[in-house]
């Protein structure tokens, strides 16, 4: 069988502070979900989230690293959920 996580692709108005396997909270409306860090990419703002519910990013959504108090606002959604082989 085939493993893997459902995947976004973002850039975020800055990626300071972001490490793989940080913990994002992304609201919806009264849904609160949390997304994983998957990847980091310095140079162009990007990040690669995994999630493991079904939840809808869009641009100027706010994701909040909670052990920081730390807000990222997504300003391109590069990519919509893939799976990525483990």
């Amino acid at each position: 069988g085939v493993t893997g996580s459902a995947c976004y692709l973002v850039t975020l108005d800055t990626v300071s502070g972001l490490d793989r396997d940080t913990h994002l909270q992304h609201t919806m409306g009264s849904s609160v979900r949390e997304l994983v860090v998957v990847e980091v990419i310095s140079a162009s703002n990007q990040i690669i989230l995994a999630y493991k519910d079904t939840h809808d990013l869009a641009v100027s959504d706010i994701l909040v690293d909670t052990s920081s108090n730390t807000s990222y606002t997504i300003t391109v959604i590069n990519a919509e959920p893939q799976i990525i082989k483990l």
